[in-house]
């Protein structure tokens, strides 16, 4: 991935699934990355032959490095991600969490970033904590 990317970072085995069946009332979504720089989860379940469509689904983000996706030097971190979002058109509804543990900006250590999240219709609601 890192010679096609042109990022040296990006170096090591990486496994890619993904899954989409179903009818339009019913169409099953999942997806999986796994690589040495952290894993990426997607479930999701539409409904397209809905008005308005309707949708439901996950996504969990582990342990996923940084450094391997910024410049290399600017940014260190490990990112955690939990989100599941539910709805219909324009009108989501969803809830999740966010850590950002070991924060590192051009050598410079800055803690750890809890959060929430929080999103209903179009409001995006977010509690933050910053531990240094």
């Amino acid at each position: 991935i890192g010679h096609l990317l042109q990022n040296d970072v990006l170096q090591g085995p990486a496994d890619l699934a993904l899954k989409a069946e179903g009818p339009p009332e019913a169409v099953e979504i999942r997806s999986q990355l796994n690589a040495t720089s952290g894993h990426i989860a997607i479930q999701a379940r539409l409904n397209v032959a809905a008005t308005p469509p309707q949708y439901s689904g996950t996504l969990d983000v582990a342990n996923l490095n940084l450094l391997a996706l910024l410049p290399q030097g600017a940014w260190h971190s490990d990112l955690n991600l939990q989100l599941r979002l539910d709805g219909a058109g324009i009108s989501p509804q969803g809830q999740g969490r966010l850590s950002l543990t070991a924060i590192q900006w051009q050598k410079r250590q800055l803690g750890d970033i809890q959060a929430t999240i929080g999103l209903s219709g179009m409001t995006l609601q977010t509690e933050v904590h910053w531990q240094v």
